[in-house]
């Protein structure tokens, strides 16, 4: 019974409004995972629209982050919903894709990416590797 209630209890505190959004941070660095970043994205948005969720992208899956990208409607649609997207200067670098080549509202991590992920880590984000 006293775990009946202690659950009940922790169960309410978790679906209170007190309650802290979900933070998650996905990794991704092989362009043809892309798809499903974006899938991925979208089913979590769709079961919780509250979460907050940051990408950082680095390596070969920078391209996809080029205005010039197949991607790109959908990549806006996720920037419109809240995600924010972080592109690795250094593979910015290395891919040739200079800041006014990237999609409208992709944030350039002038720091690079691994160093995001552990801020973010830090700071109490979920860390998903697509």
């Amino acid at each position: 019974m006293r775990r009946m209630i202690i659950g009940l209890f922790l169960t309410m505190i978790a679906s209170s409004p007190l309650a802290e959004p979900l933070k998650v941070v996905y990794h991704l660095n092989e362009v043809e995972k892309t798809r499903i970043l974006i899938s991925s994205i979208k089913e979590l948005l769709a079961s919780d629209p509250e979460a907050q969720i940051e990408v950082v992208i680095h390596g070969p899956a920078i391209v996809r982050l080029d205005k010039a990208s197949g991607l790109r409607a959908q990549i806006e649609s996720l920037i419109e919903q809240g995600v924010i997207i972080g592109a690795c200067s250094t593979s910015m670098l290395n891919n040739k894709l200079r800041p006014g080549m990237l999609i409208d509202g992709i944030t350039e991590l002038k720091q690079g990416g691994v160093l995001r992920i552990i801020q973010l880590q830090k700071q109490g984000f979920w860390y998903i590797k697509i």
